[in-house]
């Protein structure tokens, strides 16, 4: 099955000076140098998708290897994530990830692309399932909750919106994704904007697909793959994770 990976790396840390989230230093190299060497170590896509802001640095400390893609406006991930469609191409799958989460493992990235090639689903989504929040797994509290109906995702719920019931639940939405490469594209331009933030969010394509009643695989994940960068506090763990 033909998979291009798209990389979304336009953010910027806004409680960090505005710096590019995927350009903050990690262990002598940068948080997206470290991801793409789990990405390469798929072979699953030669030439990845990077999905950069309109003054990104990203291109220039990375140079050529990769299709670039501009998101000229900051829109969302929703938005980013249709910035490349064109780059996409004929691609019967795409894999979604984020520039900021260093810690993704190629082992999970093949199993997505894997159970999307076998039970041939609308999307695969990685889970992560904790027994609790405490110490390193605290900032997974802040996740989506994964609300199962008879086994099956029914919805993702944002802590926001969460009942007290529902922040209970410890399987957790770290947003790496892949999908029907048509699906997806039909239905990006459905994602609304009805959110605090006023922008398109990736995670609402698993709403649509629940509503269509459409197959919905979830593989699971380790919590380590779910550090991302938004906070210096965030950065100093992710740090500290990858000198271990």
């Amino acid at each position: 099955m033909n998979t291009r990976i798209v990389i979304l790396a336009a953010g910027k840390a806004t409680r960090m000076d505005g710096q590019t989230k995927a350009l903050l230093p990690l262990g002598g190299e940068t948080v997206i140098q470290r991801l793409l060497r789990s990405v390469r170590k798929t072979d699953i896509d030669p030439k990845p998708i990077i999905v950069v802001s309109q003054d990104s640095e990203i291109p220039g400390v990375l140079g050529s290897g990769y299709d670039y893609v501009i998101q000229k406006e900051s829109r969302g991930t929703g938005h980013a994530a249709h910035c490349a469609k064109e780059a996409a191409g004929d691609a019967e799958a795409v894999i979604v990830v984020y520039g900021d989460m260093p810690f993704i493992q190629s082992s999970t990235l093949r199993v997505l692309r894997l159970t999307q090639i076998q039970d041939e689903p609308t999307l695969t989504m990685a889970t992560i399932k904790v027994p609790d929040f405490e110490g390193d797994r605290a900032s997974l509290a802040s996740f989506g909750r994964i609300i199962r109906k008879g086994g099956q995702v029914a919805k993702i719920v944002e802590v926001k919106d969460a009942s007290d019931e529902e922040l209970e639940i410890t399987e957790v939405n770290p947003s790496f994704f892949c999908f029907n490469a048509s699906w997806l594209w039909r239905t990006l331009p459905k994602v609304g904007t009805k959110n605090a933030q006023g922008e398109y969010y990736l995670t609402d394509t698993v709403g649509i697909a629940v509503a269509e009643k459409a197959l919905i695989a979830t593989v699971p994940a380790d919590p380590i793959e779910a550090v991302g960068i938004n906070t210096p506090a965030e950065l100093e763990i992710a740090q500290r994770l990858a000198k271990q």
